[in-house]
């Protein structure tokens, strides 16, 4: 207990010491107040969720190839869990688009899951901009987030933007541009999304689903035939009524 104690008082005081410096650079470079509040929190949801101080890099970078798959896979245990997307590929038995047998589901399984990233965000950050081009796709932990559209301009020429819908976690986003490929205007976003609340991401990005598509065509086409379906129901539900607010200036 005692070792586990002082691992924590470490980690802390590790934590602790990357804040301050980090207070000290913005300071120096005279970021605005508001911004530095905001870089703060980033920080503290980070070191919440992860106990991480950056995205970039952790321990797992140092482990051999082996175990780094074996470590990934069990720290993405949760995206499993809660993603609708790779809960199908477990299901003994089930017949899915593309997959010759649940062997092979399993590989891709475990090769997605292994080349996941992870990202924080606050509420209001974009995540995906409208018009830009796609590189990657996002999978929902913890968090909501809400796809808008620009619609049109107002007399005063500000742009107007439509809520569409609100996602929450388990769902995943920006397959999209995966699937479209490397074409710049094929793979430019329709939507944007936006953080509603803290949210807590993994990213998969187009270079790792182009390699894995490489040894397992099944992943395209099981993701084509999924986000067919997903945006059949997506477009019944952004038919109806949905909130227009200005953007913000």
């Amino acid at each position: 207990m005692s070792l586990v104690l002082q691992n924590q008082n470490a980690m802390s005081a590790m934590f602790t010491s990357k804040m301050d410096l980090i207070g000290d650079s913005m300071r120096a470079m005279k970021v605005s107040p508001k911004l530095q509040d905001k870089v703060i929190a980033y920080y503290d949801y980070l070191w919440s969720r992860h106990r991480l101080v950056n995205t970039k890099k952790s321990f797992v970078d140092e482990l051999s190839p082996c175990l780094q798959k074996e470590v990934n896979l069990d720290l993405n245990m949760s995206v499993i869990q809660k993603c609708g997307l790779f809960r199908a590929l477990l299901m003994e038995g089930k017949k899915l688009d593309g997959m010759v047998n649940q062997e092979i589901a399993d590989h891709v399984l475990v090769q997605v899951v292994t080349n996941l990233t992870r990202e924080v965000y606050l509420p209001g950050d974009i995540i995906i901009q409208q018009g830009e081009t796609g590189r990657e796709m996002y999978f929902l932990i913890k968090g909501d987030v809400a796809v808008e559209k620009m619609v049109k301009f107002d007399e005063r020429g500000s742009p107007v933007i439509k809520r569409l819908v609100v996602l929450h976690e388990g769902t995943y986003f920006g397959e999209l541009a995966l699937l479209r490929g490397n074409s710049e205007k094929t793979a430019r976003r329709a939507a944007s999304i936006v953080a509603v609340t803290n949210c807590d991401v993994r990213i998969f990005h187009r270079d790792d689903f182009n390699r894995v598509c490489d040894d397992f065509p099944q992943l395209r086409v099981y993701l084509k035939s999924e986000a067919e379906k997903k945006y059949a129901g997506f477009k019944k539900e952004a038919s109806k009524d949905s909130p227009v607010v200005k953007a913000k200036k």
